[in-house]
């Protein structure tokens, strides 16, 4: 008996199979589905890129402006020591921002127990967390333009020592921070001013 049973049981599913009711239904449901995750699927890939791709840009924007603030402050410091006017009170908004290394604190310098100011390279010797930490505190740093607040530079000069002035060679690194869009760039760069 209990295989008549089960043999029933295998004939009502093939009749069920056999049944072509409610079939399109069920692959039309499976079909939705799979499109409706292929959907989702693209919306997060497309989301990604759309964030990947403003990233990108905002990194590029504050790269360039620290970038400028970078050659504005280069060019303010090589044509005040170019044309020896350094520490003449007419050209202090063309040097603002820009401090001589022999007057900073020591905790800006790395290894400054062995740094003299007069004689070894500024160049790679700047604390930069050091500055950063005190950027708005101790520091006056300068806008790039006014219409860019976000970006701004500090520079750090240094004078060749025992030189004529109108001799003397002069180095600087120049510290700028762009924060604009909610990115963040700092760039620290050197330069070398040879009067030969």
């Amino acid at each position: 008996m209990k295989k008549q049973t089960d043999t029933q049981r295998h004939l009502f599913v093939l009749e069920i199979l056999a049944d072509k009711k409610g079939s399109v239904l069920l692959t039309t449901m499976i079909v939705l589905l799979l499109l409706t995750l292929i959907g989702v699927s693209g919306i997060n890939t497309s989301s990604t890129d759309l964030q990947i791709t403003r990233n990108y840009r905002i990194y590029n924007e504050n790269l360039m402006l620290a970038d400028a603030a970078v050659n504005r402050a280069v060019t303010n410091i090589a044509f005040a020591v170019d044309q020896n006017i350094v520490g003449r009170s007419w050209v202090d908004d063309l040097l603002d921002g820009t401090y001589l290394v022999e007057n900073i604190d020591p905790k800006y310098i790395k290894n400054s127990s062995s740094y003299d100011p007069f004689s070894d390279p500024v160049t790679n010797r700047i604390n930069v967390g050091a500055v950063l930490a005190d950027w708005n505190n101790i520091f006056t740093p300068v806008q790039l333009l006014s219409s860019e607040p976000d970006t701004e530079y500090v520079a750090f000069l240094q004078l060749e020592a025992g030189a004529s002035p109108d001799e003397r060679d002069s180095s600087a690194v120049i510290i700028a921070r762009s924060s604009k869009s909610g990115g963040n760039f700092v760039l620290e760069a050197g330069f070398r001013n040879d009067r030969d």
